[in-house]
């Protein structure tokens, strides 16, 4: 039986392996000084190396390409096809690894990056907006994205590593507690005001067969069944602004943040009932393990404006 003849490549140490295995940064650095030179003896000494290993180092490239990139004449070296073609995108490699300690630094200094921010509704639409039009200003290459959720989801989202850091409402330490841990770095407290339609007496406690809007967790439900308010029936809304349409309509009750309702009471579209709520925002993330450094530069920006608002609040509340 006539035996074929296998083909193979013109030069059989140059049999084509993987994808450019063994291929290193330093060689595409020497093959670049040798392109520049044509000369592998003067670009050996360019690199510092004897023309011996120099010239290992180009074999090695070329069994790692699978191909040979210089034709020798005499002396000198020239590029061939394949040659000309790898220094182009040599040239582009090597070009984009150096430049990568200046495009690196800024995300570790906190000044490049993404933050991924949870907060709850009645944070996210009322006091994020301009906080984080003039954080954007100030730092424009950090994105920050803004997932707006309930309290009770936030926990969750940030342990599966859906967002980085949250502005939430923090009842006690119980909700903290978990694998991983979370962990609270701003806090302040605010009011939050039980409210019902204009004309109703402060004093009432609505029965069980009053309607509520908003979405009183298990712990809020507990402090108004403290206070004598049994709530039956709540109806989901998108946040406290909706609850507060539906109050000022005369369709219910909610609990509203005191400076959210403040307005609406003035002007006699609601009633403050004689119970009053406090509660504690809280900047949140895991606890083990530091904020990253553009979390951190966030939580800096946002210190001054957080104790500015809770310092309004409490005017404002008072009034």
């Amino acid at each position: 039986m006539k035996r074929i003849k296998e083909e193979r490549p013109g030069n059989p140490a140059l049999a084509t392996p993987g994808a450019a295995d063994g291929l290193t940064l330093e060689q595409l650095r020497l093959f670049l000084a040798a392109a520049r030179q044509g000369n592998f003896t003067q670009a050996a000494e360019s690199c510092y190396l004897s023309q011996s290993a120099f010239s290992r180092q180009i074999q090695a490239l070329e069994r790692a390409l699978g191909t040979a990139v210089f034709d020798r004449v005499g002396r000198r070296v020239r590029l061939n096809d394949a040659g000309r073609e790898l220094e182009r995108r040599a040239s582009e490699i090597v070009a984009r690894i150096e430049r990568l300690p200046a495009e690196i630094a800024p995300a570790g200094r906190g000044t490049s990056g993404t933050v991924r921010l949870g907060a709850n509704m009645t944070i996210g639409i009322r006091l994020l907006p301009a906080w984080l039009a003039a954080f954007q200003q100030r730092f424009p290459d950090i994105h920050v994205t803004l997932l707006l959720r309930t309290t009770s989801e936030m926990a969750p989202l940030m342990r599966g590593e859906a967002i980085d850091a949250s502005i939430q409402e923090y009842p006690d330490d119980a909700a903290l507690e978990g694998q991983p841990p979370l962990k609270v770095h701003l806090t302040y407290r605010d009011e939050v005001w039980v409210i019902g339609p204009k004309g109703t007496a402060p004093d009432l406690r609505p029965g069980p067969q009053a309607r509520w809007f908003g979405n009183p967790d298990a712990n809020r439900r507990k402090q108004l069944s403290q206070m004598g308010f049994v709530i039956d029936d709540a109806t989901r809304v998108p946040g406290a602004e909706v609850a507060l349409k539906f109050v000022e309509a005369g369709m219910g009750y909610a609990c509203i943040p005191g400076f959210m309702a403040q307005q609406s009471l003035k002007l006699g579209r609601i009633t403050r009932m004689n119970a009053t709520l406090t509660r504690r925002i809280a900047f949140v993330t895991l606890g083990d393990r530091p904020p990253s450094p553009c979390v951190q530069r966030l939580m800096e920006f946002l210190k001054p404006r957080w104790q500015a608002e809770a310092e309004r609040q409490r005017l404002e509340t008072r009034k």
